[in-house]
């Protein structure tokens, strides 16, 4: 039942404005069309593992099929139309002549379903797990309804429980005891993030794009890992899983579409249902390599200890620091390849971090590039990234922070709730302001200004913001009335002192 391959089960909002239901083959073509708007059933923390199960599996089926030559088409992958793609797809599981491992539900529990691995080791009746909801097996945390209300949809169709089965199977953590995570993070409250360069926000042009990039790049991804010629494994829900064994990463296909749990879904009555089995292990043996395994979506940091995949919130810092200024590299789809147009693209980031039983918010960013994509490759944007990163510190860090312990008679080393939560303030409303005034600023450079006369518009947006939320803050914290004049014109004075060392007004 609800077969990918042939049946129209994946609401996608069109371009027009319209609507239509696709198979999986169908919906390629819309992509290869940039028809797709959007999906009316797919929840934000899912767009990426959805994406990345997409393009994934169209770059496999290219490859199988030595499609498309590097830079041989103007649309990145060509035209193909429904028939090409399902037969293209089919070869991907060859000896399936019912297209069992593409059906979210097959009644022959030997044999695989999508993204289910087949069960020999006894019948489903012996697995303790049943879930009645998409969003019980789905990877946000419902436990005693904290957070995220349980079982929240009241007539799932078919597309919630394939979306909610992608998202935990390809971007699910650790959740207890045999309940483990996929590979592609680091430990198991890590993440799989997804950065990449688009061309616009419509799906299919950034399916396409990086489907290109990877094709092109293919041999270039982890060779140190992956066996480029043993025969390797590309879908891991294809061969049997007793929950009590780990493949190596050599066996496998670089781009292999992985699944951590095993899971198995049933109809009973006109309703769908799944039943679940802890495990005594990983699917795969990837603990030591921190998820660092050649994900193109994934940014990655060098330790001490070794590498270790990105699992940080989405602020301006730690996205600089991707650009050259900090710690992390940048994934192969965050690079700019010859298949991009040479401006007008956007930095997309998407995020869905976790913690200890938890997870703890779903952060996602476009960050227009203005100008060429070439800028974040260039050491005068990490150089420029950096000052400004710098001179927020100090508004920060240096003004304000010692302002409003002035204010506050507040000796210790530690900063209070109060002062925190100013200095917070003050960092999202500089987050805002970022990188369009690094854009502003690698402008005026290129016009000839020097550094420092290049540099004076941030500086001055610091000054502004600085004082408004000075001024903010000591009108909302607490000061016994007979002492807030006073207390008042000490922390002004300090201010002022403070702000014309660190963010020094233009020499006239």
């Amino acid at each position: 039942m609800y077969n990918l391959l042939a049946d129209p089960i994946i609401t996608v909002k069109l371009t027009d404005g319209g609507r239509s239901r696709a198979s999986l083959p169908e919906l390629f073509v819309l992509l290869e069309e940039n028809r797709v708007a959007g999906y009316a059933h797919l929840l934000p923390y899912q767009r990426h593992p959805w994406h990345a199960l997409c393009v994934q599996l169209a770059c496999l089926a290219l490859e199988e099929a030595d499609l498309p030559a590097p830079g041989e088409s103007p649309c990145l992958l060509g035209r193909h139309d429904r028939d090409w793609w399902a037969g293209a797809l089919r070869r991907l599981t060859p000896g399936y002549e019912q297209d069992e491992p593409w059906a979210l539900i097959v009644g022959d529990i030997a044999r695989p379903a999508f993204l289910q691995t087949p069960v020999v080791d006894g019948p489903l009746a012996d697995w303790t797990k049943l879930v009645k909801s998409p969003d019980d097996l789905d990877v946000l945390v419902t436990a005693k309804n904290h957070g995220v209300k349980q079982t929240r949809m009241n007539a799932p169709a078919a597309e919630d429980w394939l979306f909610a089965l992608v998202s935990t199977q390809t971007q699910g953590g650790y959740d207890g005891r045999g309940l483990y995570g996929i590979a592609r993070m680091n430990g198991g409250y890590g993440t799989r993030p997804g950065f990449s360069l688009v061309p616009g926000p419509a799906p299919g042009g950034q399916w396409a794009r990086d489907a290109r990039v990877i094709l092109d790049n293919l041999d270039d991804i982890s060779p140190d890992i992956f066996n480029r010629r043993h025969p390797r494994r590309a879908l891991l829900w294809l061969d049997p899983w007793d929950g009590a064994t780990s493949w190596p990463l050599a066996d496998l296909h670089p781009l292999f579409v992985e699944i951590c749990r095993r899971f198995r879904l049933e109809d009973r009555e006109g309703t769908i249902l799944a039943s679940y089995k802890a495990t005594a292990c990983a699917r795969l043996d990837a603990k030591n390599f921190n998820g660092v395994v050649g994900d193109p979506w994934m940014p990655f940091q060098s330790a001490v200890d070794g590498q270790k995949s990105y699992a940080s919130a989405l602020t301006y810092r730690n996205i600089c620091a991707m650009l050259g200024t900090g710690k992390y590299r940048r994934p192969l789809l965050l690079e700019s390849h010859p298949c991009d147009p040479p401006s007008g693209m956007a930095a997309q980031c998407r995020i869905l971090l976790r913690g200890q039983g938890k997870t703890e918010g779903y952060q996602e960013r476009v960050i227009p590039i203005h100008g060429s994509v070439d800028l974040l490759s260039k050491d005068s944007t990490k150089n420029t990234a950096a000052t400004m990163v710098s001179l927020a510190d100090k508004a920060e860090g240096k003004v304000l922070r010692p302002a409003l312990k002035i204010f506050l008679q507040d000796r210790s080393g530690k900063d209070s709730v109060g002062i925190r939560e100013w200095i917070q303030a003050l960092d999202r409303a500089v987050d805002e302001i970022f990188f369009p005034s690094l854009w502003d600023m690698l402008e005026r450079q290129e016009s000839g200004q020097d550094g420092c006369s290049a540099e004076q518009p941030w500086i001055d947006k610091l000054r502004t913001l600085t004082k408004k939320y000075f001024a903010h803050a000591l009108s909302a914290l607490p000061c016994a009335a007979a002492y807030r004049l006073r207390a008042e014109a000490e922390a002004w004075i300090a201010f002022n002192k403070l702000r014309a060392k660190e963010l020094p007004l233009a020499k006239s």
